[in-house]
């Protein structure tokens, strides 16, 4: 007998478009990166499903403090405390641009790199209350993955 998928925390969530594409999120427990590999119609629904690469503690790290540097500047553009034109793409304040960018670069640079046997799942992503100290853009959904399966 089967029972119920346990819900995971999603840790962060990078990109965005009618839902998650990619970003971090517990993945039988453990920190995975996640990204979307396919997307399928059925009875007028997407369902998407993800390829789920595991991450280590320290890219974990520099992604949240990432989140941390983005959440400064998300403060003050909701206050409209920001300037409509930016000389930069990155959504952070100037004095965070230098840190941002070299999170960016040794977080880019960890990813590439494997950690583990990588798996594709569809996720179903849903509405929670957590809420950390990073202010993570999507910390507060939970993903339940299924149809699990090995990618290699």
């Amino acid at each position: 007998m089967r029972g119920r998928p346990t819900p995971e925390v999603v840790l962060a969530v990078e990109g965005f478009y009618d839902g998650p594409e990619s970003g971090y999120a517990n993945f039988r427990g453990l920190p995975h990166y996640f990204e979307v590999v396919e997307e399928i119609e059925k009875r007028g629904r997407t369902h998407r499903r993800f390829r789920l690469l595991p991450a280590p503690q320290e890219l974990l790290r520099l992604v949240l403090e990432q989140h941390q540097l983005w959440s400064r500047w998300n403060v003050k553009y909701r206050k409209d405390e920001i300037p409509e034109e930016f000389p930069y793409m990155e959504r952070v304040l100037p004095e965070d641009l230098e840190r941002y960018r070299a999170l960016g670069s040794l977080a880019e640079g960890l990813r590439q790199q494997v950690y583990g046997e990588a798996f594709v799942a569809n996720g179903r992503f849903f509405g929670g209350r957590r809420v950390t100290q990073y202010h993570a853009f999507g910390e507060n959904l939970r993903v339940v993955w299924s149809h699990i399966r090995s990618a290699a």
